[in-house]
C-alpha cells in the first residue's frame, strides 16, 4: 500500500469520526457543519455553497465537477442523484496529495 492510499483512506476515517460527533451532522449523511483548519476546509461542509468534487473511482484522473448540497437538515445520498460520496473522495484526494512526501 502507497503512503498515499494510506493518507487517503485515513482522512476517510477522519471525517467519519467527524461525523459520529454528537451535533456535527444533523442529517447523517458524513457531511458535517464545521471543520477545525484541517485542509481541505469546505470540502466535506454540509450547506449549499458550490465547491469542488470529485469521483476518485477514476483516479488517477478523477472525474471532477462543482456541486452545492442540501445543508445539514436536509440528507444528502451518497449515491445518486446528490453524490455526497464526491465530497468525501475530493476531501480525502486534496488532503493525500497535500501530504505526500
Amino acid at each position: 500500500m502507497s503512503k498515499n492510499t494510506l493518507m487517503h483512506e485515513a482522512r476517510h476515517t477522519y471525517q467519519f469520526s467527524q461525523a459520529a460527533i454528537a451535533g456535527k451532522d444533523q442529517d447523517h449523511d458524513y457531511l458535517v457543519n464545521s471543520v477545525y483548519g484541517v485542509v481541505p476546509s469546505n470540502t466535506v461542509l454540509d450547506s449549499t455553497d458550490t465547491r469542488v468534487v470529485c469521483n476518485n473511482s477514476s483516479a488517477p484522473n478523477p472525474y471532477v465537477e462543482n456541486r452545492a448540497y442540501h445543508g445539514d437538515s436536509i440528507v444528502d445520498s451518497f449515491r445518486n442523484p446528490d453524490y455526497a460520496s464526491y465530497a468525501l473522495e475530493e476531501d480525502a484526494y486534496v488532503f493525500a496529495s497535500n501530504n505526500e512526501q
